[in-house]
């Protein structure tokens, strides 16, 4: 499987995680909503931002998104250290700063 290239260069400051939503919510004419459980196993949204990437290093990130941009890759969680499957929400973001770039990375961890 994939591995997400440049991982040693994640931004641990910009890293967001946030657990599923796995409730489901139904408002009542009268009193409080009723919630239950909808699924028990659901992606977990992560973000973060890779920097400093010289040229060469975007356009090897660019081109793994290219070919992977719909399929599960390995990745290791920075909070955790756990090697885990996930996949794009979008594509990337690159940015330029000064002479490097930054690339903004939205994944969800597969449970």
């Amino acid at each position: 499987m994939a591995v997400l290239p440049h991982q040693d260069k994640i931004n641990r400051d910009s890293y967001t995680e946030t657990p599923p939503n796995r409730v489901l919510r139904t408002e009542m004419e009268a009193g409080i909503d009723k919630t239950r459980r909808r699924t028990t196993n659901a992606p977990r949204p992560v973000s973060f931002k890779i920097y400093p990437l010289s040229d060469s290093e975007v356009t090897t990130f660019d081109d793994f998104y290219l070919a992977n941009d719909a399929i599960r890759i390995d990745f290791t969680n920075p909070r955790t250290d756990a090697q885990v499957k996930a996949r794009f929400i979008s594509p990337p973001k690159y940015t330029a700063i000064e002479t490097d770039w930054s690339v903004d990375v939205e994944l969800e961890i597969i449970p």
